[in-house]
């Protein structure tokens, strides 16, 4: 049902979020490093340390509610997490 799906645009991880970072990527597909990093979307990639150690984070944040694409710039969306602009 609705009332219980994911939330779209946005990595879900339920009660706890990982310790790796991690963004959105609109260009995360099968088989790339740290794509589908909360299980549910595609898109959700880790990123920054560890295995995911050449995955770029996103660099420049800053906060809002338009969305971190039509900014240009990365905002921060969980504690570890950050939406990619691309």
């Amino acid at each position: 049902p609705a009332s219980v799906a994911p939330p779209r645009n946005r990595c879900t991880f339920g009660v706890f979020e990982p310790e790796t970072l991690f963004f959105w990527d609109d260009d995360c597909t099968m088989g790339d490093l740290g794509c589908w990093a909360d299980g549910l979307h595609q898109q959700c990639r880790f990123c920054g340390s560890g295995l995911y150690h050449d995955v770029a984070c996103p660099a420049a944040r800053t906060t809002g509610a338009q969305s971190a694409k039509s900014e240009g710039v990365a905002r921060p969306v969980g504690a570890n997490s950050y939406t990619s602009a691309k």
